[in-house]
């Protein structure tokens, strides 16, 4: 008698998931569709997890072992070898789904010939279960293939896909980007579908991936749109590719940053039009609209920006009249933006008494009253306990590139926020200060990678290219006493992973103040921006706040941040949380009272 095939195939693969699997387990057996086999692939556990699969008696389940750990590609090759269902879904040992997940699914598959993946919304946690954010995508079915180019915008444990779609074996075993590999794949000949549901729990393990696994999947992917750029014809540089793999919009660009940006967004255009490796048609309009957001956003021109305007690929008999409108905006956007930073726009009121009113919310913040990044505050050669916190954030990111630049390194030593890095953990860098007595002391002591240099916006870019600075090095500390905003604000070839940034002690929070662009005077009290200033900056070139340290500021990459495992604050929360007056400066305020750029007016 020839059995039923099931309807569905539910593949799960389990490494160490002993404390979630029960809930795993449980949240698929209750499912409201229940027409599945389930594969569960034991790769190797060392915990308990075996011992649980085995203490469920299901028949649905189909349990296979590995006898070592061969990885999840591998585990889900052997898994997806023994499904016999008209679909498949994907599962993880640490997740919970969600008890509609399979009927809504399986609902829009039976009803579209066209779509081959439906993915959906999900819950984000730790791995306590705590909430860290919710991963929600509206994208049209239409777009989905071209999109996917762009972003890994699907979850790999929220799919259900078609069998016939599938072949053998399913996943590249040489790809650490073994998910974006398959999507990629399968772009090329269905349609994708999000149920605009929550559906899915994924939990966010601190250990989910080492080190190594994590490099190695952030280059499997960049290889991966490497890949789709040859067969644009395009010859990408590092900058792009690092570019599209951070692929977003943001509410601001600089000047330079979106002419980079333009350019390789017109590469792309016509190597598709030329090559057709995408629907023409869809292709340039996603291409067209960040093009338009770009030229929205970019907070002044130059010679160049205005030039890649005229010649924008996207222009055609309707766009003459809307491009010779951005043209005048972005004329008088400029004019306007250099007026404002030569000269300034706001005076802080210096009575006594309008001060204290400004201030009283603030004083001395208890660093216990903040995140658990503080209770690791401690001065190995850094002035308020930055590098105890940093060697703490640096082994919760895990593997990011050990490189890192100061500016305003005094010796090399006294100070610095890297030296401990560089001494004691494998770090290497370069240090930048404008004062050649202090230099000079470093390189006595040793510290040959202390350079005499003063880092303005103007140079900073080109200083980094000279200097070989990867893209995505791991620390930037700028503490100049000066130009901060305008130096971090001006780097737009590079991309960091923490930035340490000096802010203002005494400057009242109610709006983002910088001083006027070159006019610093740190002995009387007028230099840098307020924190305010930086958090919106931060905000804006793709950080997440991550703590104070007494005046200084570390925002983190947003593409790492969940590995701290922090809630994403808002710019009140920042600001009155974690503000501190620092007596010294509030009672040395700047006696000429010059003008600061109220920074919200510039954008």
């Amino acid at each position: 008698m020839k059995l039923k095939k099931p309807k569905l195939s539910v593949v799960m693969p389990v490494y160490n998931d002993g404390p979630y699997l029960n809930e795993a387990i449980n949240s698929i057996l209750c499912q409201s569709f229940n027409d599945f086999e389930f594969i569960i692939i034991d790769d190797g556990s060392t915990d308990n997890s075996l011992e649980i699969i085995k203490s469920y008696k299901d028949p649905r389940i189909i349990l296979l072992q590995n006898e070592k750990n061969r990885g999840i590609a591998k585990a889900l090759n052997l898994g997806m070898g023994y499904t016999k269902g008209e679909y498949v879904a994907r599962m993880d040992g640490n997740d919970v789904a969600y008890i509609k997940r399979f009927e809504l699914q399986k609902n829009i598959l039976d009803n579209h010939e066209n779509i081959g993946l439906v993915t959906c919304h999900s819950k984000v946690v730790n791995d306590e279960g705590e909430f860290l954010y919710d991963h929600i995508k509206n994208i049209s079915p239409n777009l989905s293939q071209i999109l996917i180019f762009f972003k890994n915008y699907i979850a790999h444990s929220t799919v259900m896909i078609k069998r016939s779609l599938l072949t053998n074996p399913v996943y590249d075993i040489n790809c650490a980007a073994e998910d974006y590999g398959l999507w990629i794949k399968l772009a090329s000949s269905t349609q994708f579908y999000i149920v605009p549901k929550i559906l899915m729990k994924i939990r966010l393990k601190k250990d989910g991936l080492n080190k190594l696994n994590k490099l190695n999947m952030i280059n499997s992917h960049k290889n991966i749109i490497s890949t789709i750029l040859n067969e644009l014809h395009i010859c990408p540089t590092g900058w792009e590719i690092d570019f599209h793999y951070n692929f977003a919009k943001r509410p601001v660009y600089d000047t330079k940053e979106a002419c980079l940006i333009l350019m390789y967004l017109g590469r792309l255009y016509k190597g598709n039009k030329k090559y057709k490796k995408f629907e023409e048609t869809s292709f340039s309009e996603i291409l067209s609209n960040h093009w338009n957001h770009v030229l929205k956003k970019v907070e002044k021109t130059n010679l160049l920006l205005i030039c890649i305007l005229i010649s924008s690929p996207f222009h055609n008999s309707k766009s003459i009249i809307p491009t010779l409108i951005n043209f005048i905006k972005l004329i008088h956007k400029t004019l306007r933006y250099h007026k404002i930073v030569r000269n300034g726009n706001y005076k802080v009121n210096l009575d006594d008494k309008k001060w204290k009113h400004l201030t009283k919310r603030f004083g001395r913040v208890d660093s216990n009253s903040k995140n658990y990044l503080n209770k690791y505050e401690k001065n190995i050669f850094s002035q308020n306990g930055e590098d105890g916190v940093l060697t703490k954030i640096i082994d919760q990111l895990g593997t990011i590139n050990k490189y890192y630049v100061e500016f305003g390194g005094w010796d090399g030593e006294r100070y610095s926020n890297t030296r401990n890095l560089g001494k004691y953990h494998g770090w290497k860098g370069v240090l930048f200060e404008n004062d050649f007595k202090k230099v000079k002391i470093g390189r006595k002591k040793g510290i040959n990678n202390i350079f005499f240099k003063t880092i303005t916006p103007n140079n900073v870019d080109r200083i980094f290219k000279n200097s070989n600075v990867p893209y995505n090095f791991g620390l930037l500390s700028i503490d100049i006493d000066g130009d901060d905003y305008w130096v971090w604000e001006s780097l737009s070839r590079y991309r960091p992973v923490i930035v340490i940034l000096e802010t203002h002690p005494a400057i009242p929070n109610k709006y983002p103040l910088s001083i006027v662009y070159g006019k610093s005077d740190p002995e009387n009290g007028y230099f840098g921006a307020n924190l305010n200033a930086m958090a919106r900056l931060a905000d804006r070139k793709g950080y997440y706040f991550a703590t104070t340290i007494a005046h200084n500021v570390i925002f983190i990459n947003k593409e790492y941040f969940h590995r701290l495992q922090l809630p994403i604050l808002s710019l009140d929360e920042i600001i009155n949380n974690y503000f501190e007056i620092n007596e010294y400066w509030y009672n040395n305020r700047d006696p000429q009272n010059r003008r600061w750029v109220k920074l919200d007016k510039l954008y």
